[in-house]
């Protein structure tokens, strides 16, 4: 019998493999103590500039923390769902993902998104400020 991480890492390596994606899974994070804690998956190039890091959805609050304040995106998956690797299930998953990568875009995905174009978030930034009288986080925005 698999456990569920155990499903995640074998699921995460074939969409690696199929996709030409760079994935590490499982991959071992540290905590702000540095101590290290396991997660199925980083899928670097996705989300956030350090990647992102794949749990199921039952993932501890001290993934949660250690992935947050370690500067990755934290995704927790559906085993029932991504339990096993389906193509078209991982590329509606990862066009959700703004790509972060230097290298050039999949062709099977949309691209970086108007987060990673530094002019278009600082109008943004700018306009909301404008508007709410303070400045205001983009959601989904990555830091530059």
């Amino acid at each position: 019998m698999y456990s569920e991480s155990d499903l995640l890492v074998a699921a995460w390596g074939e969409a690696a493999d199929d996709l030409g994606i760079r994935v590490q899974a499982p991959f071992l994070a540290a905590d702000p103590l540095g101590d290290p804690i396991r997660f199925d998956a980083l899928v670097c190039d996705f989300g956030w500039p350090k990647g992102t890091l794949v749990t199921p959805l039952d993932e501890s609050s001290r993934q949660r923390r250690a992935a947050c304040d370690s500067g990755y995106s934290l995704c927790s998956l559906d085993i029932d769902r991504f339990g096993k690797y389906v193509r078209a299930e991982w590329i509606a998953l990862l066009r959700d993902w703004i790509w972060v990568g230097d290298g050039a875009v999949p062709s099977w995905h949309r691209g970086r998104g108007w987060v990673t174009e530094r002019a278009t978030v600082e109008i943004v930034k700018a306009e909301l400020a404008r508007i709410f009288g303070r400045g205001i986080q983009l959601e989904g925005s990555i830091p530059h």
